[in-house]
């Protein structure tokens, strides 16, 4: 346990970029090798569009079946496609955690109109067995749980666990 705190500073980047070469290496394999092999059937062998096909749709078809990229300039290529998609969806989770902040309070008091509404259900529930609810001593304790801090609290983390992916 105290080793791998220690090694942290090495361990985290070594793991993310070996996940990283693994899930990019499909796409790397893709811009580099012509015929692809997949499941014993040949990808990319001949150009696939038909005869009578617009010249459009068979120009695209024989440029990916005859492209090749030599293997760096294929690792740079789907590098920055995979940085730029990472990008959006960051910017994208980044407003909608901006949304949410931003309207704290009206959720916070949402939460506090559906836990008042159960404790009125609990309090009109006729239970024999059980002892009477307290239903202002339950009021207080509402009242005093920080739902708007409760609700920052976990928007906050969510932004620090975003920042870090992203580095």
């Amino acid at each position: 346990g105290a080793t791998l705190a220690y090694l942290r500073a090495v361990l985290v980047p070594l793991v993310l970029a070996s996940a990283t070469r693994y899930l990019l290496a499909f796409p790397v394999d893709l811009l580099t090798r012509r015929p692809m092999g997949c499941f014993g059937v040949e990808l990319c062998a001949q150009p696939v569009h038909e005869p009578d096909a617009p010249l459009v749709v068979r120009c695209l078809s024989e440029l990916f079946c005859r492209l090749v990229l030599p293997r760096p300039l294929a690792v740079l290529v789907t590098l920055g496609v995979t940085g730029l998609a990472c990008s959006y969806i960051g910017v994208l989770l980044m407003d909608s955690l901006r949304t949410f902040s931003a309207r704290a309070d009206t959720y916070s008091e949402q939460v506090r109109r559906l836990i008042d509404g159960v404790l009125a259900w609990l309090d009109g529930l006729e239970l024999d067995s059980l002892p009477p609810l307290r239903l202002e001593k339950l009021h207080q304790l509402v009242g005093q749980v920080p739902l708007t801090g409760l609700v920052m609290s976990v928007v906050e983390g969510m932004l620090s666990l975003l920042s870090n992916m992203l580095l």
